[in-house]
């Protein structure tokens, strides 16, 4: 669960280095809220040092530009907007996707009880609330991860079910990592024209803040290569998720008010 932590000054510092560097915490001057979160599964654990860094990285990259004398801010109001509304998206299919495994779990009388081996534990400076609501999208996803292998082994969930309901989440959040991509990209073009503009006299603000966002762009883009490469519209695919989803939840809905027949039931596919 995701609560705010209490932390001294070392503390604090350690945590904010290792998600932005050295540099950056030597500038930032604004307030940090530390959040405490346990990850035990590999993939959520990845995806926090991995694509939740890029996403706060990106996040700092707005609250540069927002110093920027002449940055046209509703770039950045996009940013926030896109990406918060794709997280909660993303939230919104993952509960879902919950909730008909606790349902089928429930059904059988199963109550999961698993536990992955190596569990992280990290402090976590929160400096937007972009940011925070990646953190609960990756807790849930951990959550997920933990009922499906759980359902798995028991035989109540198929092996295909697993795969289907981990890889369909999965996807969702990478598609959101995606759109944060889109975003900060957008908020390059937006420093180029400015710089443009200012004819080769960009002020430090503005060449600090298109620096960093370059870096953040070429690290989101490494990381989509790892994934096997960029997705052409990401937003398309998590509106299609996201949809599908609702739909296999309102045919189980209709589903639970007919008459259940009697018998065992097959593992489930999800």
């Amino acid at each position: 669960m995701v609560t705010r932590a209490k932390v001294d000054q070392a503390e604090a510092r350690k945590a904010f280095v290792s998600v932005f560097g050295e540099s950056f915490y030597e500038k930032f001057e604004d307030p940090v809220v530390f959040h405490e979160v346990t990850l035990s599964s590999p993939s959520s654990q990845r995806m926090y040092r991995r694509d939740f860094k890029l996403t706060s990285r990106s996040a700092f990259c707005e609250y540069m530009f927002r110093r920027v004398p002449g940055y046209d801010e509703s770039v950045l109001n996009r940013w926030v907007e896109v990406c918060g509304a794709k997280l909660q998206q993303v939230e919104q299919l993952l509960k879902l996707t919950i909730q008909r495994l606790e349902k089928i779990f429930d059904d059988q009388g199963f109550k999961p009880e698993s536990v992955f081996m190596h569990p992280e534990t990290h402090v976590v400076p929160v400096i937007h609330s972009v940011s925070l609501q990646y953190l609960h999208v990756l807790e849930l996803l951990d959550r997920l991860y933990d009922l499906t292998g759980a359902g798995a082994i028991e035989g109540i969930l198929s092996s295909e079910g697993r795969k289907e309901a981990e890889l369909k989440c999965r996807r969702a959040v990478r598609a959101v990592t995606s759109v944060v991509r889109q975003e900060t990209t957008n908020m390059r073009r937006e420093a180029t024209r400015l710089k443009t503009l200012q004819s080769g006299k960009a002020s430090s603000e503005l060449q600090e803040a298109d620096a960093l966002t370059g870096a953040v762009v070429a690290d989101m883009d490494s990381s989509e290569r790892e994934e096997g490469g960029a997705m052409a519209d990401p937003a398309a695919v998590l509106q299609g998720l996201v949809a599908n989803e609702k739909a296999v939840a309102e045919v189980e809905r209709r589903a639970a008010r007919a008459v259940v027949a009697d018998g065992a039931t097959a593992p489930a596919t999800v």
